[in-house]
């Protein structure tokens, strides 16, 4: 019998490194605590294995399955390191069923193909003729009220189907920093996976959300700043306790590049409907804090279409707050070290101004400038 082909692997584009298919702790590059080059595991898939398994097209258009991370299984690192290890795809869907329903005893409801769909009263209120209403993707009716369980999800599925080599418990919980959505898709799904928790706060988290965040059992920490020291002081807790043995239940790829398969299916339900339609987007707009949600969004649509499912994919607009904007920073930052410049004290009205010719800048460096 043939070995199941695995055609999706992790890889640091920062240093080449892969994970190993021995390794069931894909979290990070082994590196990613080095001075130097960002190292970040991100996807590879191999789109000729691919295509010869089914017809993208017809499965994406296809409303047989509503659930996407049964739906979509095939195209999960975390499925077909499964199937290489020897767990049938009977298997994999009864395991994912299952905890699909125990999320839905939780919360109300499982995670199902959320819409996406053109607004018209949005396009009215926006000043456009009905045919050309922008479309909306309504993650407020997923699971805990926004997309981040989704990325929790495809987390707790790998640690469903490898167990032994992720042992989880009160000593060493699953881990997160986050005082919102995000802290609490992970204390939904956590205790469908039935593991402890811990959720590390900062001391004047919405005593509302506490309150949520204590309803679902999860353990709270509260957070001060300890003196001068820079960074966010959860995030300092959270390290030092995977550090000390904590499992990273995060929407941070960095920390846990798993997280992004379960944004996949975000731009793979995307796809469907603009399949479906016969619809080409021409831009979208994705409001985003670190950046996992618009990685994982656009590489899923990505990938539709290099299965042929959708043609394009749209020009990408990332949105942040004024007050709020980490991944313009960072980009800021990258692109200081390609053009040697530094704009590290230029407010956020001044690095609008300039994104536009930094961007073209950009544009004109040479590929393996890039991708260095």
């Amino acid at each position: 019998m043939a070995e199941f082909p695995l055609a999706i692997t992790l890889v640091c584009p920062g240093c080449g490194s892969r994970a190993s298919q021995d390794n069931f702790q894909p979290y990070a590059c082994p590196l990613s605590h080095e001075v130097g080059p960002e190292h970040i595991l991100t996807r590879s898939i191999d789109v000729d294995v691919l295509r010869e398994e089914t017809d993208w097209k017809a499965l994406f258009e296809s409303r047989d399955e509503d659930n996407p991370f049964i739906k979509y299984r095939r195209l999960f690192y975390a499925y077909r390191m499964a199937r290489r290890k020897g767990v049938s795809d009977e298997a994999y869907v009864s395991l994912v069923r299952a905890l699909d329903d125990a999320v839905a005893e939780v919360d109300g409801k499982g995670f199902r193909e959320t819409p996406f769909f053109p607004s018209v009263a949005l396009g009215e209120a926006l000043g456009f003729d009905p045919e050309y209403a922008p479309w909306i993707k309504n993650e407020t009716i997923n699971v805990s009220g926004s997309h981040k369980a989704r990325h929790l999800m495809g987390i707790m599925i790998w640690l469903k189907l490898f167990p032994e080599a992720n042992p989880v418990s009160e000593s060493a919980p699953l881990a997160i920093a986050s005082c919102g959505n995000a802290a609490l898709g992970a204390a939904v799904v956590a205790k469908a996976g039935g593991m402890p928790l811990e959720v590390y706060v900062p001391p004047d988290a919405n005593p509302k959300v506490l309150s949520m965040l204590s309803d679902l059992g999860a353990r709270l920490s509260p957070c001060p700043r300890e003196g001068d020291r820079a960074g966010d002081p959860c995030m300092h807790r959270f390290e030092e306790a995977v550090a000390s043995g904590a499992l990273p239940f995060t929407v941070q790829g960095p920390r846990n590049a798993l997280c992004l398969e379960g944004g996949l299916t975000l731009g793979y339900e995307m796809a469907a409907e603009l399949a479906r339609t016969g619809t080409e987007l021409d831009a979208l707009c994705i409001q985003v804090g670190g950046g996992a949600l618009a990685s994982s969004t656009v590489r899923g649509l990505m990938e539709a279409r290099d299965l042929g499912v959708i043609q394009k994919v749209p020009r990408v607009y990332l949105v942040q707050t004024e007050s709020a904007y980490p991944l313009k920073r960072a980009y800021d930052r990258f692109v200081d070290r390609l053009l040697g410049e530094d704009t590290s004290e230029i407010g956020p009205d001044e690095s609008l101004k300039r994104a536009q010719g930094r961007a073209e800048a950009v544009s004109k460096l040479p590929r393996e400038e890039l991708e260095a």
